[in-house]
């Protein structure tokens, strides 16, 4: 069974506060998107990759993936606007045509483990559909638009939802089909399959499994994270 990783880098990483991308940004002498890719590049599960990113970006992104040896890295895509359009772009690859489970995984979590990647893989063959998520840890209240608590919501039927989020190929596909066809846009790859009509299953994520957002994140990964020799 053949899998592909789709990794949409499409991002300018406007909130991370800095003039370059946030995926290009290094920690410990590496870009934060090769520590990503590596994850990928060294599970034996994995097949092929495909970049969606901005195409001012693409030739830097080819030539670090051949600096730090991502033979896995098959083909470069063109970013979209928005991360839903990033990975519609990536869908049209011819890769994805001839692999049975697509994995689509955010280019700023580089703390995620071959055992979540391998567990995400195991399910959706199995169901079709599968995401890691954790239980929220804290109250969560929902409010209104004045900011007074409108209620209480019940954490035992909350999740907060990781990526790699993995899946048939003809469910992904179809869904992203059906979703362009009506004009659709999800928050994430899941809640487009769930707006196809597909049913989602939840497998339990990482506390560690983070997405670097801003530069306070970088604190986090620093330690835990390869050094450039």
């Amino acid at each position: 069974m053949k899998c592909t990783t789709i990794i949409p880098a499409g991002g300018t990483g406007s909130r991370f506060g800095n003039s370059l991308p946030k995926q290009f940004h290094e920690i410990n002498g590496i870009p934060l998107i090769i520590h990503t890719l590596r994850k990928f590049e060294y599970s034996g599960c994995i097949d092929s990759i495909v970049i969606s990113i901005n195409n001012d970006w693409r030739e830097y992104m080819l030539e670090l993936a051949h600096r730090f040896g991502l033979s896995k890295v098959k083909e470069i895509t063109a970013g979209g606007s928005t991360r839903q359009q990033s990975v519609a772009n990536a869908l049209m690859s011819g890769l994805i045509l001839t692999s049975d489970i697509i994995l689509v995984h955010d280019a700023a979590r580089p703390l995620v483990s071959m055992e979540l990647i391998e567990s995400v893989i195991d399910n959706a063959k199995e169901t079709g559909a599968a995401i890691p998520a954790l239980p929220p840890v804290e109250t969560i209240k929902e409010v209104n638009s004045g900011g007074f608590v409108v209620n209480t919501l019940d954490r035992t039927k909350l999740c907060s939802i990781q990526t790699p989020q993995g899946f048939r190929t003809e469910i992904l596909t179809e869904s992203y089909a059906k979703a362009i066809s009506a004009g659709y846009e999800g928050t994430d790859d899941a809640s487009v399959v769930e707006f196809a009509g597909f049913e989602v299953k939840v497998v339990e994520g990482e506390r560690k499994n983070i997405k670097i957002t801003t530069l306070d994140d970088i604190n986090i990964s620093d330690y835990t994270l390869p050094v450039a020799k």
